[in-house]
């Protein structure tokens, strides 16, 4: 609606009324093909934009990850942490 306005809209429910094709009445009502506003449209989707929705769009596998990626962290500092006291260290490197 922001890109054609609403003189566009009203005149393709006026052709739609009369018995046009909707593809027809698409083409007369905005000056375009529906295939052409179909590659607009499809082209606004990978805007810069959009990255930051396809992110919101993974969120939970992403922290998901990341909580897997913790694990494996803490997993490997408590066996450097074992490996160290079996050893009989005491002095154990800050982390």
């Amino acid at each position: 609606m922001r890109l054609y306005g609403a003189d566009g809209l009203r005149l393709l429910l006026q052709s739609l009324a009369a018995g046009s094709a909707p593809w027809e009445a698409f083409e007369e009502a905005f000056g375009v093909t529906l295939a052409d506003a179909e590659d607009d449209w499809r082209a606004g989707l990978r805007s810069p934009g959009s990255w930051l929705a396809n992110l919101a769009g993974h969120l939970y596998g992403l922290l998901f990850f990341l909580a897997a990626l913790a694990t494996c962290g803490a997993y490997l500092r408590f066996r450097y942490r074992k490996r160290h006291y079996q050893a009989g260290e005491e002095d154990d490197p800050e982390f």
